[in-house]
């Protein structure tokens, strides 16, 4: 039903590449999460994502089509570290007990209730920057991938996890 899609240009995106869109591309995420609506852009339009400090919350299925976004990252940027988009998830968080992972693994036991992003951590193990300016102190090694229904594995598993 074409009335329960969500468009841009309905929240006062202009789609011309100049016209800051991002506040009503935001707007437009809010409602469509709101009523649980679908997102759909534009095939022809240019958003333009501006400086201001502000993130798009998608939580629906969102089509961008071919449109085409031009992202403002000139030195007058508000926050040149925050966020344009985030996406998040409306269902509740289910725990998803693995007891390892290999290297190219395709397959699990494990058959969550529905399709679910997984972020695989391994403190015990961690990656350095141990060179040059941006050295630190090391990350946990992770993994992310979508594990479907069937325990199916839909990403590349780039480590071992014991």
């Amino acid at each position: 039903m074409e009335s329960e899609i969500v468009d841009y240009e309905s929240f006062g995106a202009k789609g011309d590449g100049v016209t800051d869109d991002l506040p009503a591309i935001c707007r437009a995420h809010d409602h469509a999460n709101s009523h649980g609506l679908c997102v759909r852009t534009k095939p022809d339009a240019t958003y333009h994502l501006g400086r201001r400090d502000l993130t798009a919350r998608i939580a629906t299925d969102t089509d961008w089509s071919t449109s085409r976004f031009t992202i403002d990252d000139s030195t007058q940027v508000e926050n040149h570290r925050g966020s344009l988009f985030e996406i998040i998830s409306l269902l509740e968080p289910e725990t998803i007990t693995l007891d390892r992972l290999s290297c190219d693994q395709r397959q699990t036991a494990v058959h969550p209730s529905h399709d679910s992003f997984v972020r695989v951590e391994d403190d015990s193990r961690r990656l350095f920057i141990r060179r040059g300016l941006n050295q630190n102190a090391g990350v946990p090694q992770s993994d992310c991938f979508v594990l479907r229904r069937d325990g199916s594995i839909e990403a590349d598993i780039d480590w071992d996890y014991e």
